[in-house]
């Protein structure tokens, strides 16, 4: 598979050569009680929480990377109007979760313009 170019802009539709139809990468990581323990301490006195930055940057990276995966299966060479959520969920009400979704339209952009 080829390299797949994530635009989070639309790209003129000239530019397109076929529309493939919407693509979507998904990650899910799980906290752990330890990582809950130290955020719930830190939210006492206040600071940054560097573990759970990792997570939630991790998670962005594997959805991106699954988005891209996606579209190439279509035969998709960018994919664009790119856009990341991450929403917060819950197993059964314990235990907390991060999800990173990306999304967009999957495309062939024409020859020569990547």
């Amino acid at each position: 598979m080829g390299d797949v170019y994530l635009f989070n802009h639309s790209i003129d539709p000239q530019d397109i050569q076929e529309s493939l139809g919407i693509v979507c990468g998904l990650c899910v990581y799980s906290r752990n009680v330890i990582m809950d323990k130290f955020a719930r301490f830190k939210d006492f006195i206040g600071g940054k929480i560097g573990t759970y930055e990792k997570l939630v940057r991790k998670a962005v990276e594997h959805a991106q990377n699954d988005l891209a995966e996606q579209a190439a299966r279509r035969k998709a060479n960018a994919v664009v109007n790119v856009t990341i959520e991450l929403v917060p969920t819950a197993l059964l009400g314990e235990g907390t979760q991060i999800c990173a979704l990306a999304y967009g339209t999957a495309v062939r952009l024409k020859p020569g313009l990547l």
